[in-house]
């Protein structure tokens, strides 16, 4: 009983570390899709094809 207990508890452990902080819809909102579309089109001009691995997100300004 204190193995299968054991187990189960290192399971939900392992589970629970896979977790994601950050939500989709936050991300979506940060996604930059004028520069995806910039580059989109300079690349469809060349004959070329982007695939992207990780979208670019919009830089937040500096603030002082």
């Amino acid at each position: 009983m204190t193995k299968v207990l054991l187990a189960l508890a290192g399971g939900i452990a392992a589970l629970s570390g896979c977790a994601t902080t950050t939500t989709v819809a936050n991300d979506d909102q940060r996604i930059d899709t004028a520069y995806i579309a910039a580059v989109e089109q300079a690349a469809k001009r060349f004959g070329t094809q982007v695939i992207w691995v990780n979208y670019p997100v919009k830089r937040e300004a500096a603030s002082r």
